[in-house]
């Protein structure tokens, strides 16, 4: 079983996307026990369910930081997240009655289910598409809110920003990504309408089941981006392409978290290049007090393509 590795830095301090369901009735419990079963091996096969503790223990400590709001699960409100400029809520748009298993919240379908999760690192809080065959939707939509009003979505560079009604950046959705069974990267990407997020799976050619994330990249404490291989190779290339791809990842943040990204280009080429030496994938968590620096951290799980 692969799990969600991570390492951190020593020299900087600590620092999450979305899916057309059709209706359908709700399955009944042994359809949906072998469903839940289905899903959840997904997920853990792609690391997708564990929490980085070495990253949680360096980066963040919630018991330190008392009365700040973690995201939770609801069968009324989907995955909230709040920060603390709103909490956004994302929801399946015409998916079935969600069920608590586990703490998390599913939607379950005939054909695939959505996986509501958190972790108390903040850099799981996502809704997981499990596709379980050929028949499964190749779109998935999202309902976003913030403060139980219509989100205002924006695509930059793949990613969707999500304001509140009066304009304010409230959290980011990072990049659409996909995997098969077979650890294959699928062609994915998110569609717009209104205050709903598509996203769309070409799963043709897939070994399944196929597991499709749309997830918030900010919660009460930090901000977290990952970078994908290419990206990674990019940012170990020097200080200059590393404090690039900061900067244009913290321009996501901007009005959330706020860095001068350019002074730490160095340091993450550093973890970008042991990353790239061990086939891994760059990833940094912005911290939402004190002085918003970059922590560098590497990981492998299912986002890494």
């Amino acid at each position: 079983m692969r799990h969600l590795r991570v390492r951190t830095t020593a020299f900087l301090p600590a620092a999450a996307l979305i899916t057309v369901v059709t209706i359908a009735p709700i399955a009944s419990p042994a359809v949906a026990s072998g469903l839940d079963d289905t899903a959840f091996a997904a997920l853990e096969r792609h690391g997708l369910l564990a929490s980085p503790e070495d990253m949680t223990e360096a980066a963040l400590n919630r018991d330190t930081r008392a009365g700040l709001p973690s995201a939770a699960v609801d069968s009324a409100d989907g995955l909230t997240i709040p920060t603390s400029e709103g909490t956004m809520s994302l929801v399946p748009v015409g998916a079935a009655q969600p069920r608590e298993v586990d703490g998390k919240l599913l939607y379950t379908e005939k054909t695939h289910t959505i996986a509501a999760t958190t972790t108390a690192s903040g850099v799981a809080n996502a809704m997981y598409a499990v596709l379980t065959g050929p028949e499964s939707p190749s779109s998935y939509r999202y309902e976003v809110s913030v403060d139980d009003a219509p989100a205002l979505l924006t695509q930059v560079n793949g990613a969707v920003l999500v304001r509140d009604p009066a304009g304010e950046i409230v959290n980011v959705v990072n990049p659409a990504w996909a995997v098969d069974a077979g650890g294959i990267s699928l062609p994915t990407h998110y569609e717009i309408e209104g205050n709903e997020i598509i996203q769309v799976v070409d799963h043709r050619t897939a070994t399944y089941p196929v597991v499709a994330d749309p997830a918030g990249a900010c919660d009460a404490l930090s901000c977290t981006i990952f970078f994908n291989k290419s990206e990674t190779r990019t940012a170990s290339e020097g200080a200059a392409a590393a404090a690039g791809l900061l900067c244009g990842a913290m321009a996501f943040l901007n009005g959330i978290a706020g860095v001068v990204c350019g002074a730490y280009g160095a340091a993450l080429t550093i973890v970008a290049i042991q990353a790239r030496n061990q086939g891994d994938c760059l990833a940094f968590r912005a911290s939402r007090y004190g002085l918003y620096t970059p922590y560098p951290f590497i990981y492998d799980d299912a986002r890494c393509r």
